[in-house]
């Protein structure tokens, strides 16, 4: 039994599950004075990069004041194989580990996230170089387009999901359980 509750214990502080689902608060801004945060919902890859279903961004300044917009859906898109929304081209997905990865440099690629408000879309892309066409990556340098561009910042801040809780927890108990019964053992002999 006390082999199970470490067992248990040990695998509920070290699960790591591909398709589960994630959240993260976002923000952008730029020097251009437009400014929008907002939360988005999806599936973690087993890459690391997380396929955006779901989300809002919230206009706070600038051009984007006032503006709320959900996430456009995207079904079936993904890194190499994107999606086209009105004149866009894009795939909604994350890679929240960029800044720690050698392969992807921005937190979003060149396709970036589409929102969609009353038919007025809005999108958030990494930027780069030459003509915002995805060649040649700025690190931390994203664009912003719906009639105006901006070079800005885009950050990402992961949400605590109630299940991470939950496994957590359960982690706990099985370290107390354990714990108790290695205390009890030592206090018979």
């Amino acid at each position: 039994m006390k082999k199970l509750a470490l067992g248990l214990a040990l695998t509920g502080m070290f699960v790591w599950q591909a398709n589960a689902i994630v959240a993260y608060d976002f923000t952008y801004s730029d020097a251009q004075g437009n400014a929008a945060n907002g939360l988005l919902t999806g599936t973690l890859n087993i890459d690391g990069s997380v396929t955006v279903s779901g989300g809002s961004l919230t206009g706070t300044a600038g051009a984007f004041n006032g503006v709320f917009a959900y996430l456009y859906p995207t079904p079936g898109a993904n890194y190499g194989n994107p999606a086209s929304v009105g004149s866009f081209v894009v795939d909604n997905i994350l890679y929240p580990n960029a800044p720690l990865s050698s392969t992807y440099v921005n937190l979003i690629d060149q396709w970036g996230l589409v929102f969609n408000q009353g038919g007025n879309i809005y999108s958030i892309w990494a930027g780069s170089q030459a003509g915002n066409d995805g060649s040649q990556f700025i690190p931390g340098e994203y664009s912003i387009q719906n009639g105006f561009t901006g070079q800005g910042t885009f950050t990402l801040t992961a949400v605590p999901e109630a299940g991470s809780f939950a496994v957590a927890g359960i982690a706990l108990l099985g370290l107390v359980y354990v714990g108790r019964a290695y205390m009890q053992k030592l206090k018979l002999a």
